[in-house]
């Protein structure tokens, strides 16, 4: 028999939050996580996520999906067109920091870069062969904003990343699992 609890489809950015949140029982849910490569092409993201909800979309239970509006263009109605709800946010970030896009009011001229958990255990993996040109991609980023939601992120990792990209920190945003909780709970209220 399958499970009637929401199924939560999400970026591996998120992961660790949401496993947190599901351990402690702070969620009733299920989720699956797709690659946060997948952020790197447009269409390996559609492809990807539309066979994940045409899988699930058959259990018969509600399905949430935990990416921003601006992951992909189409977002919402890739999300629409398979009877599944989205969370109300912008990008992962957003997700944590609440949703609804809170992070324009951190950074409403979106001239620094963020950093959480999921992003700096990853971005090797996401920006690949570019790794040597990051200075240069992010030249015209004003600094770096740490987003940290399982406590304070690894201060090596964090010199790595600020040593390849040129960015030094500006800010410390201390969120916590609350905004990441409150935006999955309401996507679910609207299955």
């Amino acid at each position: 028999m399958s499970s009637k609890k929401p199924l939560l489809i999400a970026c591996e950015s998120l992961k660790e939050e949401i496993q947190e949140l599901l351990r402690s029982e702070s969620l009733d849910a299920d989720a699956v996580f797709l690659s946060i490569r997948l952020h790197m092409d447009f269409e390996n993201l559609r492809v990807r996520l539309e066979e994940e909800l045409s899988k699930r979309v058959e259990e018969g239970r509600g399905i949430v999906v935990v990416y921003g509006d601006y992951c992909h263009p189409r977002m919402k109605e890739i999300v629409k067109s398979y009877g599944a709800v989205k969370v109300d946010a912008i990008n992962c970030l957003d997700c944590l920091l609440g949703g609804k896009g809170k992070i324009f009011e951190i950074d409403p001229t979106r001239s620094f870069f963020y950093l959480s958990p999921g992003w700096l255990k990853s971005y090797h993996q996401t920006y690949g062969s570019r790794m040597k040109g990051m200075r240069e991609m992010f030249h015209n980023i004003k600094g770096l904003i740490l987003i940290e939601s399982m406590g304070e992120l690894d201060p090596k990792k964090v010199k790595e990343f600020t040593e390849a990209t040129g960015l030094r920190v500006v800010r410390r945003e201390r969120v916590g699992l609350d905004g990441l909780k409150k935006v999955i709970e309401e996507a679910i209220s609207r299955l």
